[in-house]
């Protein structure tokens, strides 16, 4: 026990560093370390299926270390990325997603607003949030959105739940399973339950939106060909 509270500490001490840190260079080393010891700290848990406590938290962590190195070390990316076309020059009616609505799922505040940020740098009109499968119902319902980005981890009722309330609500909405437990969730499973795309969290925040968009087209693709038919 006192093994696995040292452990912990370990990668939350480091991680507390990134959050204070403002040098470039020092923030590039902290972000790893706290990497590291985060990536060891799961190998360690990989068989005690009883820390999904502390494997939301170690989530959390891993996203705001993402949104850190994107935004602080490599702003001038971020910003193509969030306009989805040449920087320079770029108004709202050329982005992609205009008049889109987007509905966010995930109990964690401060990854609500930076993928709804997100979805708004491309050109969503709405991006709605809710940090609970029982407000995303409710939400889904009211909005009809374009698409639905559900966190897995969630109190009382978890993404896999939620999920088939929110296809009988949305039948043909894309829903994509935003999680840091990708390879805990075969996409065969994934489908049964109405589940169109797991995406993990460890990836480039902005992939998620670029997935949603191409999800989004996919799904328009057939109605404009019996249209023009």
């Amino acid at each position: 026990m006192a093994d696995r509270h040292l452990k912990y500490d370990h990668w939350k001490l480091l991680y507390q560093e990134v959050l204070v840190e403002h040098r470039p260079q020092e923030l590039r080393r902290k972000i790893q370390s706290a990497e590291a010891a985060i990536y060891q700290r799961l190998q360690a848990m990989a068989h005690n299926a009883s820390d999904q406590s502390e494997r939301q938290v170690i989530a959390d962590a891993v996203f705001t270390l993402r949104i850190l190195q994107r935004g602080k070390l490599f702003p001038e990316e971020i910003y193509r990325e969030q306009m989805d076309a040449p920087p320079c020059g770029v108004e709202l009616s050329e982005r992609r997603s205009v008049g889109r609505t987007a509905i966010v799922v995930d109990d964690n505040a401060a990854i609500r607003q930076a993928i709804s940020q997100a979805f708004l740098a491309d050109g969503f009109g709405v991006c709605a949030t809710a940090e609970s499968g029982a407000d995303a119902i409710d939400l889904v319902e009211r909005l009809k959105p374009d698409v639905i980005i559900l966190d897995l981890a969630m109190p009382a009722i978890d993404g896999l739940q939620t999920a088939p309330h929110l296809r009988k609500v949305a039948p043909d909405t894309p829903i994509i399973l935003f999680t840091l437990y990708d390879y805990e969730v075969p996409m065969e499973q994934a489908a049964a339950i109405g589940l169109n795309l797991v995406q993990s969290k460890t990836d480039n925040i902005f992939s998620v939106v670029s997935k949603a968009r191409e999800r989004i087209e996919k799904q328009a693709a057939p109605s404009l060909k019996s249209t023009a038919s």
